[in-house]
């Protein structure tokens, strides 16, 4: 990201947390979710993955991918 972008999203947090509108929302507290697997993926096709994904409605293939690593790792 750009300086004057990555300032633009620092003042917009901070004006955030002064107005109180970050506290009381899901997560948290919490750690962020680990995503490094969308490091080289579109952000188009990783937002749209994300909100299937905290749907509970994956594409079949993904659904095998899961079922493939989990069988390497036994």
């Amino acid at each position: 990201m750009t300086q004057s972008l990555n300032r633009l999203l620092e003042r917009q947090i901070l004006k955030a947390l002064a107005e109180g509108k970050l506290y009381g929302v899901e997560g948290e507290g919490k750690s962020l979710p680990d995503r490094s697997g969308e490091a080289f993926t579109d952000m188009a096709t990783a937002v749209a993955v994300r909100i299937m994904a905290e749907a509970g409605t994956l594409p079949e293939e993904f659904k095998i991918k899961k079922l493939l690593e989990a069988a390497k790792q036994s």
